[in-house]
């Protein structure tokens, strides 16, 4: 198993938003390496259905900067904030205590991701006060996380889910979730095949969103997730390396 701790925003999880959605939060349906470091230590608090948040923020890749428009004061501070609160999230998650009953443990862990979420949450209502602006990180934030954006409570909620829809999306993700870890190894030494197996993947994304939402809930989805942003793949495969430094300057 491979050890995740990132900012999905929630990447769906049973997990409280505020201020809408966060970044990719964690999420008790979804296996640990999907979107993981590839590192075993801290393995065992997390159980084999755990997913957190990356260490380093889906924002940070440069075209998603732009899109978003975040100049160089809301850059600096929004990665100021998700460090800390990552910092605080990851020290929470690596210390609890590994004899921990499955229940208990998952009930501790999405306490750490409802903190996470609030006070990263409050840092991007802070940073992002207009609402066309934080409307649209919302918007893509659920674009980023794919499949997870289903488990957001939120969005189950506005889309009024049924149970038979929930469990295909948890399915769907748990798939991407391999895949990516599979190709999170390939991607060194495969850029191309991996970009286009990727690119493949985010179509049949949006098919099966298609075929398991009814008419009315694809509408109002897409209402929600506005003008769809074409993700790179290095947002998956490499942000984490790129952005080690401006985290670390940002916890200064």
């Amino acid at each position: 198993m491979k050890r995740l701790i990132t900012f999905c925003r929630i990447g769906a999880l049973g997990a409280l938003i505020v201020g809408g959605a966060v970044t990719a939060p964690c999420q008790a349906q979804v296996n640990a390496d999907k979107q993981g470091l590839g590192s075993k230590e801290g393995e065992g608090a997390y159980g084999s259905n755990f997913r957190g948040f990356n260490q380093s923020p889906w924002f940070s890749n440069p075209s998603v900067r732009q899109q978003l428009q975040l100049n160089d004061d809301q850059y600096d501070k929004l990665i100021k904030a998700y460090s800390q609160s990552w910092s605080r999230f990851n020290e929470g998650i690596t210390g609890l205590d590994k004899g921990l009953a499955e229940q208990e443990r998952l009930q501790r862990q999405r306490g750490l991701t409802e903190s996470f979420n609030k006070e990263f949450g409050s840092a991007v209502d802070e940073t992002l006060p207009e609402k066309m602006a934080r409307q649209r990180y919302n918007q893509m934030d659920w674009q980023y996380r794919g499949y997870g954006a289903f488990n957001d409570p939120i969005i189950q909620q506005k889309l009024n889910l049924t149970n038979e829809q929930r469990q295909k999306f948890s399915i769907y993700d748990s798939e991407w979730g391999e895949q990516i870890s599979t190709w999170r190894s390939e991607y060194p030494r495969d850029r191309e095949g991996v970009d286009n197996r990727y690119r493949d993947a985010r179509l049949e994304w949006q098919r099966r969103i298609d075929s398991t939402l009814t008419p009315e809930q694809r509408t109002i989805w897409q209402d929600m997730s506005g003008k769809p942003f074409e993700f790179p793949a290095d947002v998956y495969f490499e942000n984490n390396a790129r952005s080690k430094s401006s985290l670390k300057a940002g916890s200064r």
